[in-house]
Formats: structure tokens, sequence, C-alpha cells
């Protein structure tokens, strides 16, 4: 059996590394399970969206636990981010958009924890208030189901600034 992977721990590395790739729109999605009788489990799986040459990429992992499949993500995501920045291209793979998931198709959470709004807006506990806001103006605008957008994810956008603004005592 190998090391316990710390999710919390790989949440910070993968902020870390899209600070380093030069990317701050970014979002963190732990996929929702449902059960018949209508309540909600947490899935294992994890979707990781960010916004990169002009366009919205996604990679998604779910082989595993919810910690190591996040880990996996980062690995991936890093080891492209060395190469591209080493010059070296994988054939057929001029981007991780070559993995992107059709679509963005998460069940809106039942009950997401302060750290998962965090990580829906991709922003992080010590950014400032202006950030956060600046960066939630981005992604409404983006997301804004009159300008064509998913409106599943602008509620979830939406919800995640709200539960954020409460916690932080500021106005939404």
């Amino acid at each position: 059996m190998g090391p316990r992977v710390d999710a919390n721990r790989t949440r910070n590395d993968l902020r870390h590394m899209f600070d380093l790739w030069g990317i701050d729109q970014f979002s963190i999605i732990r996929e929702q399970e449902e059960y018949v009788s209508g309540g909600v489990k947490r899935g294992n799986g994890v979707t990781v969206t960010y916004f990169r040459k002009g366009e919205w990429q996604t990679v998604f992992c779910n082989l595993s636990d919810f910690a190591t499949n996040m880990r996996s993500i980062f690995l991936f995501m890093d080891r492209v981010r060395i190469s591209e920045k080493s010059g070296i291209f994988y054939q057929g793979l001029s981007s991780t958009k070559d993995l992107v998931k059709s679509s963005f198709d998460t069940k809106p959470a039942a009950e997401e924890t302060l750290e998962d709004a965090y990580d829906v807006l991709g922003v992080s506990r010590d950014d400032p208030t202006e950030l956060i806001k600046k960066v939630y103006v981005q992604k409404v605008k983006f997301y804004h189901p009159d300008k064509g957008g998913d409106p599943e994810k602008f509620k979830r956008i939406t919800k995640a600034y709200e539960a954020i603004m409460a916690d932080r005592g500021g106005k939404v």
C-alpha cells in the first residue's frame, strides 16, 4: 500500500502550478453521485477546468479515490507544463484540450464545503476579496445563460461566491 495522498495539499499544489503556468481562471470540481432515494453522495471523480490560450480546457480523472484522482491530474498537468517550458511537445497533444471531457456535466452539489466553494471559483482563502470579486465577475460573464453559457455552472459559481462572501462577512 502506497503513501496516503493529502487532498488539501494537492489543492494547494494545483493552485501553485496554475500560478507558475500563468493561469488565473480555473475550477477544481468534485463529481457528485446521486442515490435513487434522492440523496446526494460525493463521488470520487475530479474535473479541473481552466482558461488557457483563449479557451476553456478540462481534465477529468475518476479511477481511484478522490485524493488520488486530484494528485493524478496535478502530476499530469505539471508534467505537461514542465515539458512545454523545456520546449518538448507530445506528438498529437498540443495541449490538454486533446484530453478534454466533452461537456461539463457535474450535478450541482447539495451541500458543498467552503473549501469546495473556493475550488469552484478557482481562488484561494489567502486571496484578497477584490481578486475574488474580479474572478467571479469574469466567470459569471462567461457562463451567463443569456450569453450562451451553462446555466448549471453559472448557478454553482454564484452559490460558491455567495458562500465565500458570507464567510468573509462581506456584501455579495
